[in-house]
């Protein structure tokens, strides 16, 4: 027969175990603490094996990993202890538990990423315009030949941002749009480069798409999105037109058509932008927001 201070006493010990300690402790809840486990609750004191000491024993729940699920116990020896103490136990006890909960599961996590992951996640996006410099970069293109913008410098560039399953950008392929604008402004010793930042891009894509739709300019491969987020490049198409500077001149849409049709008496902003930085003046209008389908950047 348990007296009413023993019972009042194992009562205690069933209380959860946040409570107990926001209550006895006066110390952020495991919760408020955003560890990655919790304590899953206290059984009431029993003997030990070894000795007839009264013990708490508590289980930590490695619940966050799956690979890591399991439930350990600790027994805390309860003795002349107040319980105040052992309560402070418990927490010190979740904390290591916390750490090494996530010790052992970061290296299986990271293993899984490099493994499954089709591209390495990229920067921050920016925001470019027109006066600034260009980022520089070096790209492969489809057949594996590197291109860096430091190779052209002293020419005019344009860069292109391109998906080839995108509706917009299969617009301006069956309409030639970058087969005519290149054909015209090559004479001029204009460079041309077609960017895929898609996530999912490999060389064999980009060769089939260039062969399907007879493209004339490279395409270069940016999976891991760094170029394509250090420009700023939003949809497909976003085209960058670049002076001999070095410097942004234009940046946006191809024209004021925003729709996968054909319609009459459109605008074509690079086609107008390369006239003027050709001839080494600044464009009239230096940037239009771009339309399409958003880039597929790696997550």
């Amino acid at each position: 027969m348990q007296n009413d201070g023993q019972r009042n006493k194992n009562q205690k010990y069933h209380q959860p175990a946040a409570k107990i300690t926001q209550q006895c402790l006066h110390q952020p809840t495991l919760t408020d603490l955003q560890f990655p486990n919790r304590v899953d609750g206290l059984s009431p004191p029993t003997k030990s094996s070894a000795q007839n000491t009264p013990h708490l024993r508590i289980s930590i729940l490695f619940s966050d990993f799956p690979e890591q699920s399991k439930t350990k116990s600790v027994l805390i020896p309860e003795t002349k202890q107040n319980f105040t103490e052992d309560l402070l136990m418990i927490r010190n006890l979740t904390l290591v538990a916390a750490a090494l909960s996530l010790a052992l599961a970061l290296p299986a996590t990271a293993q899984q990423t490099t493994a499954t992951a089709p591209a390495q996640k990229s920067g921050a996006m920016t925001t470019i315009g027109a006066g600034d410099t260009a980022p520089a970069f070096t790209l492969k293109d489809q057949t594996g030949k590197e291109h860096s913008l430091v190779d052209f410098k002293d020419k005019v560039v344009v860069l292109e941002w391109t998906n080839p399953g995108c509706p917009f950008v299969v617009y301006h392929l069956k309409e030639n749009t970058t087969t005519d604008l290149n054909k015209k402004w090559k004479e001029k010793d204009v460079v041309w480069l077609k960017i895929d930042s898609s996530n999912f891009v490999t060389a064999d894509a980009a060769q089939k798409a260039v062969t399907d739709n007879n493209i004339d300019v490279p395409v270069l491969l940016d999976a891991s999105g760094t170029v394509g987020k250090s420009y700023g490049a939003k949809t497909t198409p976003h085209l960058f037109v670049i002076d001999k500077d070095g410097k942004v001149a234009y940046s946006g849409a191809y024209d004021d058509n925003p729709t996968p049709e054909k319609k009459d008496g459109v605008k074509n902003y690079v086609d107008a932008a390369l006239e003027k930085v050709t001839a080494g003046e600044k464009p009239e209008v230096t940037h239009i927001k771009s339309y399409g389908c958003s880039v597929k950047y790696a997550k």
